[in-house]
Protein backbone atom coordinates (compact mmCIF):
# COMPACT_ATOMS: atom_id res chain seq x y z
CA UNK A 1 0.00 0.00 0.00
CA UNK A 2 2.63 2.24 0.67
CA UNK A 3 4.47 1.92 -2.00
CA UNK A 4 1.73 2.40 -4.51
CA UNK A 5 1.10 5.67 -2.27
CA UNK A 6 4.66 6.55 -3.63
CA UNK A 7 6.51 6.15 -0.03
CA UNK A 8 8.96 3.12 -0.76
CA UNK A 9 11.46 5.58 1.12
CA UNK A 10 9.50 5.25 4.10
CA UNK A 11 9.05 1.02 3.51
CA UNK A 12 12.85 0.88 2.72
CA UNK A 13 13.27 2.88 5.80
CA UNK A 14 10.98 0.37 8.00
CA UNK A 15 13.21 -2.50 6.82
CA UNK A 16 16.00 -1.63 7.98
CA UNK A 17 15.13 -0.98 11.13
CA UNK A 18 12.92 -4.11 11.37
CA UNK A 19 16.00 -6.15 9.77
CA UNK A 20 19.04 -4.24 11.79
CA UNK A 21 16.42 -5.03 15.05
CA UNK A 22 16.30 -8.74 14.21
CA UNK A 23 20.19 -9.14 13.33
CA UNK A 24 20.90 -8.33 16.74
CA UNK A 25 18.43 -10.09 18.92
CA UNK A 26 18.82 -12.92 16.69
CA UNK A 27 22.63 -12.77 17.34
CA UNK A 28 21.93 -12.83 21.08
CA UNK A 29 18.82 -15.08 21.56
CA UNK A 30 20.26 -17.62 19.24
CA UNK A 31 23.39 -17.77 22.26
CA UNK A 32 21.22 -17.65 25.07
CA UNK A 33 18.08 -20.02 23.57
CA UNK A 34 19.38 -21.77 20.78
CA UNK A 35 17.42 -21.90 17.36
CA UNK A 36 13.75 -21.50 18.83
CA UNK A 37 15.48 -18.00 20.08
CA UNK A 38 16.25 -17.24 16.48
CA UNK A 39 12.78 -17.88 15.13
CA UNK A 40 11.28 -15.77 17.55
CA UNK A 41 13.97 -12.77 16.83
CA UNK A 42 13.23 -12.59 13.46
CA UNK A 43 9.76 -13.26 14.41
CA UNK A 44 9.84 -9.58 16.31
CA UNK A 45 11.90 -8.12 13.36
CA UNK A 46 8.74 -8.69 10.99
CA UNK A 47 6.21 -7.86 14.11
CA UNK A 48 8.66 -4.53 14.34
CA UNK A 49 8.28 -4.06 9.92
CA UNK A 50 4.38 -4.30 10.03
CA UNK A 51 4.20 -2.30 13.24
CA UNK A 52 6.28 0.81 11.79
CA UNK A 53 4.69 0.69 8.58
CA UNK A 54 0.75 0.28 9.52
CA UNK A 55 1.97 3.33 12.71
CA UNK A 56 3.61 5.62 8.72
CA UNK A 57 0.79 4.52 6.53
CA UNK A 58 -2.30 5.95 9.56
CA UNK A 59 0.17 8.98 10.00
CA UNK A 60 0.39 9.34 5.96
CA UNK A 61 -3.23 8.91 5.47
CA UNK A 62 -4.40 11.39 8.22
CA UNK A 63 -2.02 13.88 6.89
CA UNK A 64 -2.74 14.20 3.55
CA UNK A 65 -5.74 11.81 2.63
CA UNK A 66 -8.20 12.86 4.66
CA UNK A 67 -8.75 16.34 4.41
Amino acid sequence: MMIALNRSHTVAFTVVVGAGLSIILCYFWTLNFGAMGGAWAWAVGYAVIAILQSVLLRHHWMQYEKA
